[in-house]
C-alpha cells in the first residue's frame, strides 16, 4: 500500500512540478516580449492625423479613438469560453490570457483547459505554438516560416482590439 502511495504522490509531485516550471516560462517569455517593444503612450492620437485618408478609415478611427488618446503600447486580454479539438469532438472549457507589444510586433497567448496548456507566440520576429499535455507531454512544439506568417497576421487582425496600432506611422501606410 505504501507503494501505491508513493507512486501516486511521486506523479502528483512531477504534475505539480510542471506545471510550476510551465507557468515560470510563460512569465519569462512574457518579460522577454515586452522588453522587446518601447512605451509609445507619450504620442497621442489627433483628428488631423486622418486628414487625405479613405473614408472608411476615417470613420473607424472616429468611432473607435477620441482626441487626444495615449497610444496603446502594451495589451493584456483575457478570455473565457469553449474550445473544440475536432468536429466531432466534445466543448471544453479554456481559459485564456494573451500579452501583446505595438511598437514593435509580438504578442504570447496561453489557453488553458483542464487536459492541455497551449502557448501560441510571435516574439523578437520569432514564432512558436507548444501544446503540452497536462502541461507535462509535448505533443506540438512548431515553428518555422509558414507559422511566422500566421502570427504575424494574427497580431495585424488583432490590433483592433488596440486601434493606435492602425493609425499611419512609418511602418504602416492607408
Amino acid at each position: 500500500m505504501s507503494i501505491v502511495i508513493s507512486i501516486i504522490a511521486s506523479i502528483l509531485m512531477i504534475f505539480l512540478f510542471r506545471r510550476i516550471q510551465a507557468s515560470l516560462v510563460f512569465t519569462k517569455e512574457v518579460k522577454k516580449l515586452f522588453d522587446q517593444s518601447k512605451n509609445n503612450s507619450a504620442q497621442v492620437y489627433h483628428q488631423h492625423q486622418l486628414d487625405r485618408r479613405p473614408e472608411p478609415n476615417q470613420r473607424y478611427f472616429k468611432h473607435v479613438l477620441i482626441e487626444g488618446q495615449p497610444y496603446i503600447s502594451y495589451a493584456r486580454i483575457r478570455h473565457m469560453g469553449q474550445f473544440k479539438t475536432g468536429i466531432d469532438k466534445n466543448w471544453i472549457t479554456i481559459k485564456g490570457e494573451q500579452y501583446a507589444t505595438t511598437e514593435k510586433p509580438g504578442f504570447i497567448w496561453k489557453g488553458t483547459t483542464s487536459m492541455f496548456v497551449a502557448r501560441d507566440m510571435y516574439i523578437a520576429e520569432k514564432e512558436r505554438m507548444v501544446v503540452s499535455l497536462f502541461s507535462v507531454f509535448n505533443v506540438v512544439n512548431a515553428k518555422g516560416d509558414v507559422y511566422e506568417q500566421g502570427e504575424l497576421l494574427r497580431w495585424l487582425c488583432e490590433s483592433v482590439m488596440y486601434p493606435t496600432n492602425f493609425l499611419p506611422s512609418n511602418r504602416l501606410s492607408w
